[in-house]
């Protein structure tokens, strides 16, 4: 069974009028989401597009409201409502926290690109990890 950590989202803290916090999901200690963007910043391509989602997220945790297009409830995934934060090119998935002591905010789990056969992998993978993440918390 895989270790799960939370980590907050650098920059949060620093805002005003943060309502809840979002997480970083760490695996094994490693994080998916910080070795995508990594990868972003190296190409080079995309990067002003990373910096376009990096505000969005800032400005949901400050519930600020932002355009369909750009923020996503997912529908099928179950109980534990699903997210993904847009730009034209890239996506980032998460799930919430079901909330009580010490389990509210959201959680960042993976970056990807606009293209609708990896969308449906990287949401599966997804899927799966937060299944794990429950399954890990439950015992």
């Amino acid at each position: 069974m895989p270790r799960f950590a939370l980590s907050e989202l650098d920059g949060l803290d620093r805002l005003p009028n943060v309502r809840f916090p979002i997480y970083k999901l760490e695996t094994n200690g490693t994080c998916e989401y910080d070795q995508w963007r990594e990868t972003i910043k190296a190409e080079g391509t995309y990067a002003a597009e990373l910096k376009t989602l990096d505000t969005l997220i800032l400005m949901h945790a400050q519930m600020q409201r932002l355009s369909p297009s750009k923020y996503k409830e997912l529908s099928g995934g179950g109980d534990i409502k699903e997210f993904e934060f847009r730009s034209r090119n890239l996506r980032i998935y998460g799930f919430k926290l079901p909330g009580g002591p010490g389990q509210q905010g959201k959680v960042i789990f993976i970056g990807g690109h606009n293209d609708k056969t990896q969308q449906k992998h990287d949401i599966a993978r997804m899927r799966r990890t937060k299944k794990e993440y429950y399954d890990s918390q439950s015992k």
